[in-house]
């Protein structure tokens, strides 16, 4: 039932953008999305670590914990470290993958010949 209401939140909010309208994402969403492929990297290992040692440090039960503020507190502080160390490796790695690709993308790219079948003249492209 959480996925269900998760996921219905996240239909809802989505509607709001029209692709018609040229619709822009605020200065918020963009930030959040500069790093989101970082926090979904991230993300898991550092929750686990932290269960880990809050486990070593007698925090949690062997047979874990069951529903309750404790453990949602437990899962939203586990995600403020995510979340922070998401965004440096956002902002060391993810966020010179552009200039990367360009690099890469120009390195010994062959040029493509192709020939326009309306027209009996080819032509060379460099994609």
């Amino acid at each position: 039932l959480a996925e269900f209401l998760v996921a219905a939140g996240l239909a809802v909010y989505l509607s709001r953008f029209d692709p018609g309208k040229g619709n822009t994402i605020s200065r918020w969403e963009r930030s959040f999305a500069d790093f989101s492929y970082s926090l979904y990297l991230i993300h898991l290992p550092v929750i686990v670590f932290l269960a880990f040692i809050a486990n070593r440090l007698g925090l949690l039960p062997p047979q874990g914990i069951a529903v309750s503020f404790l453990s949602i507190g437990m899962i939203f502080g586990g995600l403020a470290p995510a979340f922070a160390l998401a965004y440096i490796f956002g902002r060391l790695f993810e966020a010179r993958t552009d200039p990367l690709r360009r690099w890469l993308g120009a390195l010994g790219r062959p040029p493509v010949t192709s020939t326009d079948p309306h027209s009996k003249d080819s032509f060379t492209a460099t994609l």
